[in-house]
């Protein structure tokens, strides 16, 4: 952002910097993805900015990523050009050990998980992400088969 503000005021051209999406045509526009191919090393998003405990109350369950991009080419979708078309993966210890930060900031027991396709590439997790499976969780996927379904279970973090 601070890109984008200091183009603005100077007033030189913007197209270049990542995230702005430029018109080309009538009907076509630009976008430069910001991509960063260590999802390991990106930060956690600052849940404190707005109430966690006034989501799960209300009974909306917390978001939780772990992977972005996408290669599949469907007519619908604009993740490949949002997010790149090249997959790239968070290691699933950390998509656990973030589900257990959730769930003692904040009580959090039921996830949404908001990758575009879940269930692609199939992967077995290492054993200490296997208890992520042992949580409530919802996603969207592909008409790919998974191995793995949501359940309900008493196992806590």
């Amino acid at each position: 952002m601070p890109e984008l503000i200091e183009a603005i005021q100077t007033g030189s051209h913007h197209s270049n910097i990542c995230g702005v999406i430029m018109p080309l045509h009538e009907t076509e526009s630009d976008v430069r993805p910001c991509l960063s191919d260590e999802l390991d090393s990106v930060n956690l998003p600052n849940r404190d900015i707005f109430d966690p405990i006034k989501y799960l109350q209300k009974g909306i369950s917390l978001n939780i990523r772990s992977k972005r991009g996408c290669p599949f080419k469907c007519i619908y979708c604009t993740t490949p050009q949002i997010e790149g078309s090249k997959m790239r993966l968070r290691t699933p210890r950390l998509v656990v050990d973030e589900l257990e930060i959730l769930n003692k900031a904040y009580g959090a027991a039921e996830f949404y998980i908001t990758d575009n396709i879940f269930n692609y590439p199939l992967r077995m997790p290492n054993r200490s992400a296997a208890k992520f499976f042992l949580v409530d969780w919802t996603s969207g996927g592909t008409v790919l088969p998974i191995p793995v379904h949501s359940q309900r279970t008493s196992y806590s973090l």
